[in-house]
């Protein structure tokens, strides 16, 4: 099956600093822009290109028309990508990012012999390319991960969208029927960890019809409530927050002069045996606040 991905520019960053007439302007949309692989972290003056070791070797061999043991095959690769940019449109260009794999076996200076499993593009150049974005610093991994004061382009997958999408729909009638099947008298925590304050305090219709809406609308974040183990007592530091019990500063749960910082703290000094009579204590005000 053919993969494909697609290399689009930013438009928004441009437009701040560009007019209307310019941006549709036919020598702007004409114009190219260039990606061009990132230099090395470690100072040897190597580039980055996104490709598996062995990948690039046998890639290269191909776009070279040399073998790996030919004089000077290394300095003709390092040659190579030095010299080699990527030609964006304002408009994007797509990438045939298709390959086959191949069992490569090759042979040492002391004839031994190695076995690998490598990928052969069916577009070495598409293939390279797409490599190289995804370990540009300028290139964002997706639309909605793409920073427009620090991408200048996006890659746009619609394979892995379309994934997604499934995704999403399998997660969604997961969540409903689990909701289905949930007794009404758990409907509180689940509204109260999904957001939804003093959900106690609405009748179980209108729990019914809440937690319906969310269930459609943020299945993950409710399944992720389900599966959660420390759910019930993460329900009850919410509720002691709601009704006025405990402090929440920032990050930092307040109760007399004791601090916990995070969720997870909270939920230890809870669970702690040593604390149990002031558990208790908590748990009598919280139900006499909300009797």
């Amino acid at each position: 099956m053919k993969r494909e991905v697609t290399i689009k520019r930013i438009s928004n960053i441009f437009a701040q600093v560009q007019s209307k007439e310019e941006l549709n302007n036919p020598t702007y949309k004409n114009a190219k822009s260039k990606i061009t692989a990132p230099l090395s972290s470690n100072g040897n003056g190597q580039v980055r290109t996104g490709l598996e070791h062995a990948e690039q070797k046998r890639v290269m061999e191909d776009i070279l028309d040399m073998r790996v043991t030919d004089h000077g095959f290394n300095r003709e690769v390092r040659n190579w990508f030095a010299d080699f940019s990527i030609d964006i449109p304002v408009d994007g260009r797509t990438f045939n990012i298709s390959y086959d794999e191949e069992e490569l076996v090759r042979t040492n200076s002391t004839g031994e012999q190695s076995t690998e499993f490598v990928k052969l593009p069916h577009d070495p150049i598409d293939y390279i390319s797409w490599k190289i974005a995804t370990v540009s610093p300028l290139v964002g991994n997706s639309k909605d991960t793409a920073n427009p004061l620090v991408h200048m382009w996006y890659i746009e997958n619609e394979a892995e969208t379309e994934d997604k999408k499934i995704q999403l729909i399998e997660k969604s009638k997961e969540a409903n029927t689990i909701y289905l099947s949930l007794n009404n008298k758990k409907y509180a925590t689940y509204l109260t960890l999904l957001g939804v304050k003093r959900a106690d305090k609405l009748s179980t219709k209108q729990q019914n019809i809440e937690l319906d809406k969310l269930v459609k609308e943020q299945p993950v974040k409710f399944l992720e409530v389900h599966n959660d183990k420390n759910s019930q007592i993460k329900y009850f530091i919410t509720e002691l927050v709601n009704y006025n019990l405990w402090k929440l500063v920032g990050n930092t749960y307040i109760y007399d002069n004791e601090s916990y910082h995070g969720i997870e703290e909270a939920i230890t000094w809870l669970k702690d045996k040593n604390n149990s009579q002031d558990k208790k204590t908590l748990e009598a005000r919280l139900t006499t606040i909300k009797d």
